[in-house]
């Protein structure tokens, strides 16, 4: 019965998954819950008619089928099939069939472009498969069949799939086949083995060995021998598993633990099939006691060490890793991958190497890709890459990889560690800043040192003048260091802090009071080169005001206004004015003194300032100009 098409009334895919998939099975349930919008079949209502009936049919069959739809073959299956996916379900409910079982991806690929490409349909009575399922690889048989399913349009939509495991009886027909046609082989393993070889009656009553070391088989009852030598623990479990071997006739196996006469417990791991005859009766149980205690104890030690491991690799904020070394497929990945890469780990696990290259900055990406194959052949190196991040910036890695050898020294697997440098490379570079800016600046600081003390020694009466006046311009430079060591990486000297400063240290300010006057925008950045020959200009009239001029008496002042100017080429300029007064001056010496030398000549020479500097009876007028940061300060709040 074929559904209607598509309609407007349909696009409630809870109803329509209700009238597809009403049946009372868990794979009803869940395909009814599922959000198909999720996966690359997308909501039930845009479903063909085709996709719609034999998803339903394939849901509701007995048989183990899974319909595999459209071009990335996205498995829908049932309660039998359900049965064989094992830890896969129910993740794998509407996932791409070469993500859900990758292992038979080699076995199932060329059939499935028969099926869809030529509707070709194909047939295996006992195929043996090794598949992932629920604790790892194991082998399995099934009897197999993929046929072609038509779309509304009659092209090729899907592949039926029908799979029925027939692992036991394959197992019990090849065990049966082998104990038929090599009698002889078998009594000459009996007499090679190290094994113990028991039998046991049809009913399990009772039984015999022909090595009785290690179990002490005697022709007495099970349950006498049970008591005697099975440990506690095990005596219960171990009949269960009889009555399960006797009630299908399939293979009894079991470990378990049995207490030796002097005291000893050992691990023994024993397997038994049955044996039968022309008409089908078992006539007796055959089967091999292996003492593996040596095995148990081995894979105890490593299970703590995995543990160890776990909690050590989940507990480090560095990546640890580990690659499969033929195939480069990742492994392992601790939780600190998230947190370096900012990515989920499911996306790297099981994928190759190249999924993580295209995560690393093209030009770092053959270095790295290069180290990768270093590490393969046996070489353990140490690199640092970029890795490009979501949201665009870039992150430094330095990975530590090494290989991991097999018993026969062999690269089995390449591991590694992936720390996060981003930071620690970003400090180096800034304390590289650093050191340059500071080497520099001693530079130029030694240089001014040198040029006052020839200066102020060519001007000075005796060596005592020489000490003060040299002491006091060495405290100008004190001071203009003092904040520029205050200031973080990127910041500036503002010139009304380099003011404040100035005055503050020959103990004059802005406080209350008609003799000083500032007045300018805060924050007008001026740049580094300027800063230390500046202050000295500050230094110079400030000294001169207090000797000589304006702050000299009571009745002098001293105003100083500033403002930012367009310079000629259109670049930002800061004028200072300074103005003094209410102080009857001499008339100005022919001689420049070291201050006026400094203001006149060095500022325009080392600064590119312009310098107008006068000096009359009214008292000290000086107006300075110079190149600025191009950062303007904002302007006042209203």
């Amino acid at each position: 019965m074929n559904s209607p098409r598509p309609t407007p009334a349909d696009a409630d895919d809870s109803a329509l998954a209700v009238r597809l998939f009403g049946g009372e099975s868990e794979l009803a349930a869940l395909c009814r819950a599922r959000d198909w919008d999720a996966t690359p079949l997308g909501p039930i209502h845009a479903w063909s008619c085709s996709l719609r009936t034999v998803a339903a049919e394939v849901v509701a069959a007995p048989v183990p089928m899974s319909l595999l739809w459209g071009p990335a073959l996205v498995q829908i299956y049932n309660d039998g099939y359900r049965a064989l996916m094992g830890r896969r379900h129910p993740a794998g409910l509407g996932q791409p069939m070469r993500d859900c079982w990758p292992e038979a991806w080699h076995f199932d690929a060329p059939l499935l472009e028969g099926v869809l490409q030529r509707g070709e349909s194909y047939a295996f009575d006992s195929q043996k498969l090794t598949i992932e399922r629920d604790g790892g690889p194991e082998e399995a048989w099934f009897r197999l069949g993929y046929g072609p399913v038509r779309d509304d349009d009659g092209e090729i939509g899907g592949v039926l799939l029908t799979a029925v495991e027939t692992t036991p009886l394959e197992k019990i027909r090849r065990t049966e086949e082998a104990l038929h046609t090599s009698e002889e082989r078998y009594r000459a393993f009996v007499a090679a083995s190290s094994d113990v070889i028991f039998r046991m009656s049809p009913d399990w009553s009772a039984g015999e060995a022909d090595s009785p070391d290690l179990l002490h088989y005697t022709p007495a009852p099970l349950e006498d021998w049970m008591a005697r030598f099975i440990h506690p623990e095990d005596r219960e479990p171990m009949r269960e598993r009889i009555r399960q071997a006797l009630a299908t006739r399939s293979m009894f196996e079991f470990e378990h633990r049995v207490r030796r006469p002097d005291g000893s417990v050992r691990w023994v791991s024993s397997r038994a099939l049955p044996i039968y005859d022309q008409q089908g009766r078992i006539v007796e149980w055959l089967g091999t006691a292996k003492d593996i205690t040596a095995r148990r104890q081995a894979e105890e030690a490593l299970r703590l060490s995995e543990q160890r491991f776990r909690q050590f690799a989940e507990a480090s904020p560095d990546v640890l890793w580990i690659r499969d070394a033929p195939s480069l497929r990742m492994e392992y990945l601790s939780p600190a991958f998230e947190q370096v890469y900012e990515r989920p780990r499911e996306q790297q696990l099981g994928e190759g190497v190249g999924e993580w290259s295209d995560l690393i900055h093209p030009d770092d990406r053959r270095a790295a890709m290069a180290a990768v194959e270093r590490v393969r052949h046996g070489e353990p190196v140490r690199h640092e890459f970029r890795l490009q991040m979501p949201d665009g910036h870039t992150r430094w890695i330095e990975n530590t990889d090494f290989p991991l050898l097999d018993a026969s020294g062999r690269v089995q697997r390449i591991a590694g560690f992936a720390k996060d440098v981003t930071e620690q490379r970003e400090t180096s570079a800034r304390l590289n800043v650093l050191v340059s800016e500071l080497q520099h600046r001693t530079r130029n600081l030694i240089a001014v040192i040198r040029s006052i003390a020839d200066r102020t020694l060519a001007s000075s009466t005796s060596l005592e003048d020489f000490g003060d006046r040299f002491r006091d311009r060495l405290a100008a430079l004190a001071r203009v260091n003092s904040l520029l060591s205050r200031l973080d990486e990127g910041q500036r000297i503002c010139f009304d802090d380099l003011l404040r400063t100035e005055l503050s240290g020959h103990g004059v300010g802005d406080g209350p009071g008609p003799r000083i006057r500032l007045s300018g925008p805060d924050g007008i950045p001026l740049r580094s080169s300027t800063i230390q020959t500046f202050a000295l200009a500050l230094h110079e009239l400030a000294t001169n005001a207090l000797k000589y001029g304006g702050l000299s008496r009571p009745e002098g002042w001293l105003e100083v206004t500033w403002d930012v100017i367009d310079g000629p080429d259109g670049k930002p300029r800061l004028r200072v004015v300074w103005r003094e007064g209410g102080v009857p001056l001499a008339p100005p010496s022919r001689r420049l003194g070291y201050g006026r030398e400094l203001i006149e000549r060095a500022l325009p020479y080392q600064l590119g300032a312009q310098v107008t500097y006068r000096l009359d009876g009214e008292g000290v007028c000086c107006t300075i100009t110079l190149p600025i940061s191009e950062r303007r300060p904002e302007p006042p709040h209203a």
